[in-house]
């Protein structure tokens, strides 16, 4: 089994706890994340703390396909 992160699109000190700012991901792609915030930004899986979570589509596919592109 797989572990799993719960992972806020808006940052926890935001206070966002609504299902549309919370994705449950992989240990790799939570670190992913924090380690390319421009990158997640763009892809919708990190929102800024004015935006709502629930109007941005989180692209996990094309976050890690433009990952891939990097390396």
């Amino acid at each position: 089994m797989t572990a799993t992160h719960r992972h806020h699109r808006k940052l926890r000190r935001h206070g966002d706890e609504t299902p549309a700012n919370i994705l449950e991901v992989g240990v790799e792609l939570h670190d992913a994340i924090h380690r390319n915030p421009a990158l997640a930004y763009e892809h919708g899986l990190l929102v800024h703390s004015w935006d709502d979570p629930a109007e941005i589509v989180a692209d996990v596919d094309g976050f890690t396909a433009a990952l891939k592109e990097r390396r």
